[in-house]
């Protein structure tokens, strides 16, 4: 699993697609929340083993804060993906605008989904092999597991 975080408008989309080098729609299944595609719970069905989920941060808003336990929720989904990978050559990247610097938000909603988003993030980059982060379209490698 690959995580790519940085800010709003930062290039993180134009860097995951020079990175992995793709030019062609059908080599890859780029779901993303700002198109309003849903979060993709069952992977198993997937035919592409290269999968971008991009807007996590608005799926943590609009679909996992909506759980009854959404950190129990989220840590479920990360198993899933994660088995999904272990599978073949599967392999997800995961796309999330850091909300989380900055001034604190007044509403106690905004608030949640800050912490709650937070929360993700740390789950994702525990579980991730690799986490890049955008800033200014400039990229900086903040983990990186060997492989094996």
């Amino acid at each position: 699993m690959h995580f790519v975080t940085g800010g709003a408008f930062n290039g993180k989309r134009a860097w995951v697609k020079k990175h992995y080098h793709l030019t062609c729609p059908k080599e890859v299944l780029w779901l993303s929340q700002y198109k309003s595609a849903s979060l993709p719970t069952d992977v198993n069905h997937l035919t592409h083993s290269l999968v971008v989920l991009e807007g996590l941060e608005n799926w943590i808003r609009l679909e996992v804060m909506m759980q009854e336990q959404p950190e129990f929720y989220w840590q479920q989904l990360l198993e899933r993906w994660m088995e999904w990978e272990s599978q073949s050559m599967n392999q997800m990247i995961l796309i999330g605008t850091d909300i989380t610097k900055g001034i604190v938000p007044i509403s106690s909603e905004e608030r949640n989904w800050r912490d709650l988003t937070g929360r993700c993030y740390q789950k994702i980059s525990q579980h991730a092999s690799r986490v890049d982060l955008i800033w200014h379209g400039i990229h900086q490698t903040i983990k990186q597991e060997a492989k094996s």
